[in-house]
């Protein structure tokens, strides 16, 4: 018989490594999931959760052994708010800066404003093709979203409706045509 890895007590089964469950969770505690044991072991506070302390308000909060310790990053906040807060701060990057322009442009209506639009102007400025549905887009020349200014994202001056494929060339030029074999 084989000796449990935690307690050394004799185990039922030659392919089992610990003698019961509890065994096996004092001997997991501190260890990530391949099984290494983690550089910086944090003491629990009731034998199952750790008590961290929030980046943003410094209040105490409990988390769970296995969330705070392992291959995935410790906890950081104690709820959604301070996540919120931490995220508004000066070293916002630019993904969220370009999530929060997007959020920008649903929240003034731009999806019924486009709609109707592309109603009002069916064809493509560029070549001319009638076209419906989802295959035109509202392109505008001078970009609102720098300044998130909304005088710009309506103003019927900076919109031109063109179709898809239209749209794509103007955003991506070729500089060189494409040899076809």
């Amino acid at each position: 018989m084989n000796p449990c890895e935690n307690c050394g007590q004799p185990v039922k089964r030659s392919s089992q490594r610990f003698c019961n469950r509890r065994c096996y969770g004092s001997w997991k505690l501190g260890r990530n999931a391949r099984n290494e044991a983690v550089h910086e072991y944090l003491p629990t506070v009731d034998g199952k959760n750790v008590e961290l302390s929030c980046e943003v308000c410094g209040e105490k909060f409990l988390v769970p052994h296995h969330a705070a310790s392992g291959t995935r990053p410790i906890p950081r906040f104690c709820s959604s708010e301070c996540f919120g807060k931490s995220r508004r701060s000066e070293n916002f990057d630019e993904k969220h800066r370009k999530h929060d322009i997007e959020k920008w442009r649903q929240q003034l209506h731009w999806r019924s404003f486009r709609r109707a639009w592309i109603e009002s102007h069916p064809a493509c400025s560029s070549c001319g093709v009638i076209r419906r549905g989802r295959n035109l887009v509202v392109h505008h020349p001078v970009d609102p979203n720098p300044t998130r200014d909304e005088a710009l994202l309506f103003a019927p001056s900076n919109l031109v409706v063109l179709c898809r494929s239209c749209h794509v060339k103007l955003h991506v030029p070729r500089s060189t045509p494409r040899a076809r074999c």
